[in-house]
């Protein structure tokens, strides 16, 4: 689905997205999914499809079409008995719609790809908001939210389907619980497609894509002592005096801001307001502390973890910053969007040393010249 039209970039606009106006996204992203699988089943071909639905974000907009689609009795029953805020409610409605779309797929891949092997994953990309104004969502007992760096961000909930793949090797319902990161699919589809050779595919030095399907099938992985045994390392965020880095157990954010944990029931005020704004350090023990309530960063036993990750994390960011020659700041959003060729780039230091980050609110707009 394209919901813009360009002929260039001076002439970008968002016109062609009029037609579906009034529409619930979830629903036409479903629609556009089944309209693929139709064309997969009747050409008995193969076929890949990433589906990102947006209905779960804070939009005013989506909250007219929730009323719209939902069974309100329903919900007024629900919410008389958990008491829910009303941001809370709007979340758990915006879901329920999800929640009937991704229903309509399965029953298709039930009925009519039921001769076939086909593999479902579904995940959600980030922590919920508990501060947002309109749809609000929740990671208790996790801390934080998304944006922050706490588990409550970056641990997400998600499970794979497939009758043929896993209910032939009598695995249906195993919790899989090797570390693993959202990068880690790539490689991970591919060895499910059979790609031989698949981490020459991937070019292994430019890639930290892992394969986790042979573990996903293998019970040991269940085990606690085989839960690092593909992965053992995630660099969240780095910067040449701040990094977020997962080590086996161990969880160090140096250098970035504290986060709490959300009550369900409480209506946080809108998320500017949310974060404390004081930059801290911390270590905690993720096997022994998931929630993360024992900051060990300043125990003096926990001294040489301390140590091992700060000097990963300088060594990473050394190893995989890049120097732009010539850059020029493009201070506003027309400036940017007007630019030939704009990149955003991590604000990692006040050098011409950028780190390129895929999630950061802090960007520089650079035009390489």
């Amino acid at each position: 689905m394209d919901f813009m039209e360009y002929e260039d970039e001076a002439s970008f606009s968002w016109d062609a997205g009029m037609k579906y106006k009034n529409e619930h996204t979830t629903i036409l992203f479903t629609n556009a999914a089944l309209k693929r699988l139709r064309k997969t089943r009747e050409t008995k071909s193969s076929t890949y499809i990433y589906l990102a639905y947006h209905g779960l974000h804070d939009d005013e907009q989506a909250l007219t079409h929730i009323e719209r689609d939902v069974d309100l009795k329903l919900w007024k029953s629900l919410d008389e008995f958990f008491n829910y805020t009303d941001r809370r409610l709007n979340f758990g409605k915006a879901l329920s719609i999800l929640d009937s779309e991704i229903g309509l797929i399965l029953d298709y891949m039930k009925e009519e790809m039921h001769r076939r092997d086909y593999l479902i994953v579904f995940h959600s990309d980030n922590g919920g908001s508990p501060c947002a104004r309109h749809i609000c969502g929740n990671n208790m007992p996790y801390r934080g939210m998304k944006f922050s760096d706490f588990e409550g961000a970056l641990k997400v909930p998600a499970f794979m389907y497939s009758p043929t793949l896993f209910g032939k090797r009598g695995i249906i319902g195993r919790k899989y619980r090797g570390l693993m990161h959202h990068v880690d699919w790539i490689a991970t589809f591919l060895q499910v497609a059979g790609v031989p050779d698949y981490h020459a595919q991937l070019n292994a030095t430019t890639f930290d894509s892992v394969g986790h399907w042979n573990a996903l099938l293998d019970v040991a992985v269940s085990l606690k002592s085989e839960k690092y045994a593909v992965r053992d390392t995630i660099y969240f965020s780095l910067s040449d005096d701040s990094y977020v880095i997962r080590q086996d157990n161990f969880k160090l954010i140096y250098g970035y801001e504290n986060d709490t944990w959300y009550s369900t029931k409480t209506e946080y005020e809108h998320l500017s307001n949310c974060y404390s704004g004081l930059t801290d350090y911390y270590l905690f023990d993720l096997d022994l502390d998931p929630t993360e309530t024992n900051n060990l960063f300043y125990h003096s036993e926990y001294r040489h973890i301390r140590e091992k990750l700060l000097t990963a994390g300088r060594n990473a960011y050394s190893d995989q910053a890049i120097v732009f020659e010539k850059t020029r700041v493009l201070n506003d959003d027309s400036a940017y969007y007007n630019s030939s060729l704009a990149y955003a780039w991590l604000n990692s230091s006040s050098t011409s040393i950028k780190f390129p980050a895929p999630w950061d609110c802090n960007t520089l707009y650079l035009d390489v010249l």
